[in-house]
């Protein structure tokens, strides 16, 4: 497991984001998908990394309840489906 990989570090934020919420810590679960998204955003577009991004956005949704996190999520989540059927 390389930390310095993007994918690995993503998916540590999402585990301290659930790690959080379960700690009923919503402030700093919040911190955690919000980063996880980032860092998904910001690499090459595949059908896995968006569909990644869409979880984080989803997991973020529902701690915030912030209706341009859901949108992020299903913006993503459709741009996967398109790029798994072209």
């Amino acid at each position: 497991c390389d930390p310095s990989n993007q994918s690995v570090k993503a998916d540590l934020e999402s585990v301290r984001g659930s790690k959080a919420l379960r700690e009923n810590r919503q402030d700093e679960a919040a911190i955690h998908f919000r980063e996880s998204a980032r860092i998904y955003a910001a690499m090459p577009e595949t059908a896995v990394t968006l569909n990644n991004g869409s979880i984080a956005y989803t997991q973020l949704f529902h701690v915030t309840g912030q209706d341009e996190d859901f949108q992020k999520a299903l913006q993503m989540l459709e741009r996967a489906f398109s790029l798994e059927h072209l």
